[in-house]
């Protein structure tokens, strides 16, 4: 039987290997006389059944099992998250406010459709600087955050804009056409008399 104190080559190896691990808390698994591969083993078997730890990023992959889910795990009260809710909330009020002014509304529509674009570089650069505006990692390699949390209202937007430019577009059409049938049957009746 192998003496747990390190005293061949192979367990000095695993020695050193230990010493370059992450300091989690495992001294109380050394105490069970277990060696480094088991001890490694049952720290990461002990941190998936413990599934209320959150990890870094702020968000646990085992509780995802649906959007709803993720909007649910997001810390909605830090500040740039509040900022981001009023930014979309006014976003939203210009789209209405710009209904009848259709120049303005194109601008509005442009710079709406350039932020989507821009939200992978904005994605990258989050991720890169999380720490100095939010309290959890939520910018994912994916863009699963950003693309619900910012861009998706954006594009809400932008569909609204569209709808509503589909529907003067019928509008006017109509408008049009009944036009030119009034034109058509004045004719007629002067031809008539």
């Amino acid at each position: 039987m192998k003496s747990r104190a390190c005293r061949d080559q192979s367990e000095r190896r695993c020695c050193k290997d230990l010493s370059s691990l992450p300091p989690y808390p495992m001294l109380h698994l050394f105490k069970e006389n277990l060696t480094v591969e088991d001890a490694v083993l049952a720290t990461m078997a002990e941190q998936e059944r413990n599934a209320s730890s959150v990890p870094i990023d702020g968000i646990s992959n085992m509780k995802i099992t649906s959007v709803w889910t993720f909007l649910l795990s997001i810390q909605w009260t830090e500040c740039w998250l509040v900022g981001l809710i009023v930014f979309h909330t006014v976003c939203f009020a210009l789209t209405l406010v710009t209904l009848r002014f259709y120049r303005v509304q194109i601008c509005h529509f442009l710079v709406m459709v350039a932020m989507v674009y821009s939200a992978e570089y904005l994605n990258e650069v989050a991720a890169m600087n999380w720490r100095y505006f939010s309290r959890f990692q939520y910018f994912d390699s994916r863009g699963m955050f950003i693309s619900l949390v910012f861009s998706a209202p954006l594009l809400l937007n932008t569909i609204i804009i569209v709808m509503i430019w589909v529907y003067r577009t019928f509008a006017t059409m109509t408008e049009l056409k009944t036009l030119q049938l009034k034109q058509k049957a004045a004719r007629a009746s002067r031809k008539a008399e």
